[in-house]
C-alpha cells in the first residue's frame, strides 16, 4: 500500500493517492510511504521495503528463485550483444521487412520467409526485454532480504526441509519437467510446510486464446504448456488440501465484467486461473 503526494498544477495543493499493488516494480519513484499487506498491514514511515518489513509479513526469510546469473552486469552484457544483432538483422532483411509491413500476403507469395523472420526478431527482442527486466529487478531488490538464485525449478540448490513454504506462480507452464518441479518444491519445505501452485487451467477459454497465439509463434505462449488440476494433483501424488479459482469470463467479455464473470461460472466454464495448496506431512 502506498501513499503518494501529487502536485496539482503550479499551486501548493496536494491530494493523497492510495495505491494497492502486488508488483513492487510498479511503485513510482515519488512514493513517500510503503506498507506491506498480508491479512495484516505492516506499516513503516519509510520509502523502501526493508528486510524487517518482509520478515514480519512472511515470518521467514525470502529467497526469489530466477533463471540467470545473480549479477546485474551479465544481463547488460547480453543486451549489448543482442542489440547489434537485432539491428544487423533489420539491415540484412530490410527489403523483406518492408514487404511484410506493406502486405504480408504479398510477401508470402513472393517467397519471403515471413514466419522465420518474425520468430527470429521476436526471440531477440524478447530476450533483450527479459534481461532488462531482470537487471532492473536485481537493482530494485538490492536493499532487501530477497536473494536472486541461479537455478531451475527441477533442481533447486537447497537442502531438504529448508523453507517454511514454496510458491510456484505460473511456473509449471514453462518448465520442461513439471512433475519434478513440484516434487522439488515439496522437498525443500519443512514438515507441515506448504506448497502453493498457481496455474493457467488447460480447459479455459483463456488458454484457448494463448494456444491460438502459440500457433502463430507469439512469445511466451509458444513455449508454454497447460495442464488441468487433475494432472497437477497426480504429479504431486496426493490431492491439494485447498484450492481457489478465478476468472470465469471469456477473453471477449464486455462490461459489466462482474456480470460476465457470474455468467461464465453459471455456464460451467473452466476458470482461467487456479491456485492449489498442499501441506507437507510431518
Amino acid at each position: 500500500m502506498i501513499r503518494q503526494n501529487v502536485p496539482l498544477g503550479d499551486g501548493n495543493d496536494r491530494i493523497t493517492i492510495l495505491m494497492i499493488s502486488h508488483d513492487i516494480g510498479a511503485i513510482a519513484s515519488c512514493v513517500k510511504i510503503v506498507g506491506c499487506l498480508n491479512r495484516r498491514l505492516f506499516y513503516h514511515e519509510e520509502k523502501l521495503i526493508t528486510p524487517e518489513m518482509l520478515e514480519m509479513v512472511y515470518q521467514c526469510p525470502v529467497d526469489l528463485i530466477a533463471h540467470g546469473v545473480p549479477h546485474r552486469v551479465f544481463p547488460l552484457i547480453v543486451m549489448l550483444v543482442l542489440d547489434p544483432i537485432v539491428i544487423a538483422l533489420v539491415i540484412l532483411f530490410y527489403k523483406e521487412l518492408l514487404a511484410i509491413s506493406f502486405d504480408e500476403t504479398f510477401a508470402t507469395v513472393a517467397n519471403v520467409p515471413v514466419d522465420a523472420i518474425y520468430l527470429t526478431l521476436m526471440c531477440m527482442i524478447a530476450l533483450t526485454v527479459v534481461m532488462m527486466m531482470r537487471a532492473e529487478g536485481i537493482q530494485r531488490t538490492s536493499s532487501t532480504s530477497i536473494h536472486w538464485i541461479d537455478a531451475r525449478a527441477e533442481h533447486l540448490p537447497y537442502p531438504d526441509a529448508h523453507f517454511d513454504g514454496a510458491v510456484l506462480f505460473a511456473t509449471l507452464e514453462f518448465v520442461d519437467r513439471p512433475a519434478q518441479a513440484l516434487h522439488e518444491a515439496l522437498r525443500v519445505v519443512r514438515p507441515d510446510g506448504w506448497v502453493i501452485v498457481g496455474f493457467l487451467h488447460a480447459l479455459s477459454a483463456w488458454t484457448a486464446l494463448y494456444r491460438y497465439k502459440a500457433d502463430r509463434g507469439v512469445m511466451p505462449w509458444s513455449a508454454a504448456r497447460f495442464y488441468p488440476r487433475t494432472d497437477i494433483e497426480q504429479w504431486m501424488g496426493f490431492p491439494a488440501e485447498q484450492f481457489k479459482t478465478a476468472v470465469y469470463l471469456a477473453p471477449q467479455a464486455i462490461p459489466p465484467f462482474a456480470d460476465a464473470e457470474r455468467a461464465g461460472k453459471r455456464a460451467g466454464n473452466a476458470p482461467a486461473f487456479e491456485i492449489l495448496r498442499w501441506r507437507r506431512q510431518a
